[in-house]
């Protein structure tokens, strides 16, 4: 909640917080990286990005899946053991 607030304070605009995933802030590196080529380069919303929620979703998914513990239990990139 608080990143979010952070987020939207120079905005004109409120965010919504959907969801929030306990101990993967490391990952948002990953997603900013998935996402990098439809980042917004206008003005001071470097911080977003003009994509769809599905592919944001997707980014998360993507970046959640590569982490090598995955809901406490130990995964493989490819997800197969």
């Amino acid at each position: 909640p608080q990143r979010a607030s952070n987020l939207c304070e120079s905005m004109p605009f409120s965010m919504v917080l959907l969801t929030v995933i306990p101990g993967a802030g490391h990952l948002e590196k990953a997603v900013h990286a998935q996402l990098a080529p439809t980042r917004n380069t206008d003005g001071k919303g470097r911080e977003w990005f003009r994509t769809s929620l599905p592919n944001i979703l997707h980014a998360v998914a993507c970046a959640l899946q590569s982490n090598a513990n995955v809901n406490g239990l130990a995964s493989s990139a490819t997800g197969a053991e």
